[in-house]
């Protein structure tokens, strides 16, 4: 039952992962399995950032973290390294968490880590374009897709490529954002993620307003938005400044009732319905 909670806590968002992670924790408590209760409370960790309760979720980090360094597992800790970098960045401690992501990165590649590399190269990534360094954020963004694509797991290749798409739009590479984002769209979708998606779609949202259809891209900002409410988690930072720029202009374009007119439109769409208004940007 503790392994069917703990794979709750990876598909689902906000709150109730959160509640799924916690419950596995309990669970592995309960039975004395102390790896697998160090792995649950790993999943927590994740779930509470998510929801923005970070100093819960270093309170609980740190004390994997020493766990793992007790047991000298190597993995273990670069895993809580990264966890504690994500907190860092949240706090706005760009260079801790840089220095943090550093070591996990060194940890990962010793270990030839084909699943946790990636996903550091890609956080680095995020901190490096929050830094104002799209470029670099670019390039390892674009070393972390490489050893993804290997493995196929949609859920890594649509965070990968809608995240691309963020620092393609910054660096002005309008065309090959919106392609990047079509693909993190395509790839959310086969991981029938609610999240995922709504994250691509932001993306080709912000295309659309840079095309000029700042009525579609409204709409589809208010979906995304409304995913967001629905499921209670937050959403990043770097994702969350590129919303509040297009709509500032589509404002200053359309005018504030219009604007809400038409978020309050897009935040009743199904998912088809935006995913198929998103893919005619």
């Amino acid at each position: 039952m503790a392994t069917l909670w703990l794979a709750a806590s990876a598909l689902w968002h906000g709150q109730h992962a959160c509640d799924a992670a916690a419950h596995a924790v309990r669970l592995y408590e309960a039975v004395g399995n102390e790896r697998r209760t160090d792995l649950a409370r790993q999943f927590l960790v994740f779930a509470l950032i998510n929801v923005g309760r970070i100093e819960e979720a270093r309170d609980v980090n740190a004390r994997v973290l020493d766990r793992f360094r007790a047991l000298g597992d190597s993995d273990g800790i670069g895993r809580s390294l990264n966890r504690e970098a994500l907190c860092l960045r949240k706090l706005g401690n760009l260079q801790g968490a840089r220095e943090l992501y550093t070591e996990a990165l060194a940890i990962f590649r010793s270990l030839q880590n084909q699943t946790w590399l990636p996903m550091t190269l890609d956080d680095l990534a995020l901190l490096e374009f929050e830094a104002g360094n799209a470029e670099l954020a670019l390039r390892l963004s674009g070393e972390a897709l490489e050893i993804k694509l290997r493995g196929k797991h949609a859920v890594a290749l649509a965070a990968n490529y809608t995240t691309s798409a963020i620092y393609r739009i910054a660096l002005g590479e309008y065309e090959a954002a919106r392609e990047a984002a079509l693909q993190g769209l395509r790839w959310s979708q086969r991981a029938q993620d609610r999240i995922r998606t709504a994250d691509a779609i932001q993306q080709l949202a912000a295309c659309a307003a840079i095309a000029g259809d700042f009525t579609r891209a409204i709409r589809l900002a208010g979906y995304v938005a409304a995913q967001y409410d629905a499921t209670g988690q937050e959403q990043d930072a770097t994702e969350r400044a590129g919303y509040l720029h297009f709509t500032s202009a589509a404002r200053e374009r359309l005018g504030e009732a219009e604007v809400a007119r038409l978020a309050a439109e897009g935040a009743l769409w199904t998912e088809d319905q935006a995913v198929a208004n998103a893919s005619l940007v």
